[in-house]
């Protein structure tokens, strides 16, 4: 089984990853390598039709199972979710903590710039809409047209 790259799952710091949802609206997500372990160790048990009753579910699983399997569509591999009729479902062959994360053997990634995952926004304004006495844009007052004389 050969995987694709992963574009939406980047190293951003030592231990850290940047995990792009490109749902609407697009969002950013960090994860460090702990949180992705304690997913795939959880996954492995979910797997294993082991009672999950007596596990504690690590925060934000769902979510990021979810998310990862919608964005990484040509990656083979996938995280077991949960249906809502509370059922396991394997979606795809395991993740492995090599896979996604590297071994523990090997140096944490050294901070790489990342290019921007999100669509470019629509410009905003630095100080949040709020202007210096109340003013409109480049602290101008607004202009309001002056009613017409009437006849």
């Amino acid at each position: 089984m050969h995987n694709p790259a992963l574009h939406n799952f980047v190293p951003s710091g030592p231990g850290m990853y940047v995990f792009s949802d490109m749902h609407v609206p697009p969002r950013l997500y960090s994860v460090t390598r702990a949180q992705a372990k304690s997913f795939i160790a959880y996954d492995a048990l979910l797997r294993s039709g082991e009672d999950r009753a007596n596990h504690p579910v690590p925060l934000g699983y769902d979510e990021f199972a979810f998310t990862f399997n919608f964005n990484e569509p040509d990656v083979l591999v996938k995280f077991t979710t949960i249906e809502g009729d509370n059922l396991v479902k394997v979606n795809g062959p395991a993740v492995t903590v090599p896979f996604l994360v590297g071994d523990d053997e090997e140096a944490p990634p050294a901070v790489v710039a990342q290019p921007n995952l999100l669509p470019e926004e629509l410009p905003r304004d630095p100080d949040g809409g709020r202007r210096p006495g109340g003013g409109h844009p480049v602290g101008q007052p607004r202009s309001v047209p002056s009613p017409e004389p009437e006849a």
